[in-house]
């Protein structure tokens, strides 16, 4: 029987009772996904985890730059393209 995503599921091992577990848990919490971990070792799948948490407080610390240019600015810009032909990175369209 295959689970369905609800608000309510609290991922694979709501209930840890081993290392492996809790690991595969915060993985989950983080929505990591490990192609093949169920055959990795489980001091292999935890160095991936504390590199997915070390990731994580990184992508919090340096939050992506947030569009400063006002809305009408960019929709001018957007039409000045399309006029062009150009895509979004200011290359040719094919």
């Amino acid at each position: 029987m295959s689970n369905l995503w609800t608000p309510n599921y609290r991922g694979p091992f709501p209930n840890p009772q081993t290392e492996r577990q809790e690991i595969f848990q915060q993985l989950w919490v983080l929505k990591v996904v490990i192609p093949g971990a169920e055959k990795m070792e489980t001091a292999e799948i935890r160095d991936y985890l504390i590199w997915q948490i070390e990731r994580e407080k990184e992508r919090r610390k340096n939050p992506r730059p947030q569009l400063t240019m006002p809305v009408d600015e960019a929709k001018e810009l957007i039409a000045w393209r399309r006029r062009k032909g150009l895509d979004r990175s200011g290359q040719p369209i094919k």
